[in-house]
């Protein structure tokens, strides 16, 4: 979407592993220009830190007007890369989540470098309202602070699934993500494993990962019926999505939200990486403490506890999904971002 409004085109330098060292999906860029990047990792843990080797000469080829770059001081590459564009009057946004508290070491060293990053940016793209917050508390500007609000779904086309007032047959609850330790799934078995719902609900989990053959035998344990549906992906995960009445994500990472309101779905979701402000509201779900299971319990058990009111959270989401958070709307205030930026005077001219 952003690659269709750029005249001179697009160039995505990124590397194919991510942060949990798996593969990303091989799918080739559509339009833009895919140029592989090589990650160096040091230290590892909360002293974790990367340079990204062949960026310079990706620049050199490219010659970009703007660049969109991760706000994260642990690339230590990035400062480099930004003077380097400044000696050429291009533009550098920054893209993030916001900034999460520090955990305890070289706390001071490690906030000096959050502020000379947004010192050095001239504009930073936030993929939520407290994200907003967060970055203009570290010295950026309001007037070069856009939301682009995260989304994974495009704007819905049609009706929503429609879905009886009433429960026909056994509620569904639906998890999607990786199963890995900070998605917490754990925490949402023992919470189901707690109701005493009649009908008892079902819970569906889509996804794959290392704890897998774990979370199979914790479900053993609890005497819990859990489906482990595998990796889904397109026709087969929608499918999933319209037949579920409500979606649970207990632990990080909020993308998955966004796709399941695209499916008229209500949420229930921990509070996490700031995300989940925006999605998850009073109208179409709840927010709630990240580890506990028995808050998250007593939310599931008050969810299904009124299936008319439950469709129309579930209908809320909809309506929050196609009129404000959805590619469209994000890909355009990337677009949005980078015209702004560059009819502003660079950060180190002012």
């Amino acid at each position: 979407m952003i690659a269709s409004h750029c005249v001179k085109g697009l160039s995505v330098f990124a590397s194919r592993i991510d942060t949990n060292m798996q593969q990303l999906p091989g799918e080739d860029l559509r339009i833009a220009q895919f140029s592989p990047a090589h990650n160096r990792y040091y230290f590892g843990g909360r002293f974790d830190l990367c340079w990204q080797t062949g960026i310079f000469d990706w620049l050199r080829s490219w010659k970009p007007d703007v660049v969109v770059v991760e706000a994260n001081p642990r690339n230590l590459s990035t400062p480099f890369m930004i003077r380097w564009l400044h000696n050429r009057g291009c533009r550098v946004i920054g893209h993030g989540l916001g900034v999460m508290p520090l955990t305890s070491g070289f706390e001071m060293v490690r906030q000096v470098g959050r502020i000379k990053l947004m010192q050095a940016l001239d504009g930073i793209l936030a993929y939520s309202s407290l994200a907003a917050e967060q970055y203009h508390s570290l010295g950026m500007p309001k007037n070069r602070i856009f939301v682009a609000y995260n989304a994974v779904s495009p704007k819905p086309i049609g009706q929503p699934p429609c879905r009886p007032p009433k429960f026909n047959q056994r509620p569904v609850i639906l998890f999607v993500g990786g199963l890995i330790p900070r998605k917490s799934i754990d925490l949402l078995m023992k919470a189901c494993a707690r109701l005493q719902n009649d009908p008892k609900p079902v819970l569906r989990i889509i996804g794959d990962g290392p704890l897998r053959n774990e979370l199979q035998a914790l479900s053993t344990s609890l005497n819990l019926e859990v489906e482990f549906l595998g990796d889904l992906r397109g026709q087969r995960l929608a499918q999933e999505f319209d037949k579920a009445d409500l979606f649970v994500l207990p632990g990080t990472g909020g993308l998955a939200i966004q796709e399941a309101m695209a499916h008229a779905l209500p949420v229930i979701v921990s509070k996490a990486d700031g995300t989940e402000v925006d999605l998850a509201r009073k109208t179409n779900g709840w927010i709630i403490p990240p580890d506990n299971h028995e808050i998250l319990c007593e939310t599931i058990k008050l969810a299904l506890s009124n299936p008319a009111r439950l469709r129309e959270m579930g209908s809320a989401s909809y309506d929050i999904v196609t009129k404000e958070i959805n590619l469209e709307s994000m890909s355009n205030t990337f677009i949005r971002a980078m015209n702004a930026t560059t009819a502003m005077p660079l950060r180190r001219d002012l």
